[in-house]
Order: structure tokens, then sequence, then C-alpha cells
């Protein structure tokens, strides 16, 4: 999971455990696509 990448090392260097960390994005990233009513597209990129 290449979106996890960026993320899931900064909460680990703040001290959070590693599955909260993944939880924590996890939850992040469905809360965005609940919101926004997309599927989830795995070759997603930003503008």
């Amino acid at each position: 999971m290449s979106v996890l990448k960026p993320f899931y090392p900064r909460l680990l260097d703040k001290g959070k455990a590693k599955k909260l960390a993944l939880v924590a994005k996890l939850l992040s990233i469905l809360n965005a696509i609940c919101k926004s009513g997309q599927p989830w597209q795995e070759n997603f990129s930003h503008p």
C-alpha cells in the first residue's frame, strides 16, 4: 500500500504503536472515501 508510506513512519516516529498507526491511516482513507462517495482507486494521483 503505497498510500501508507508517508503517513505510517510519521506516526511511528511520534511513538504510536504499529497497529494503531495502520488503523489510523486506514480509517482516514475510509473517511475520505465515504465523504467523497467515490470508490477506492488504487492508482489515484492528486493534481
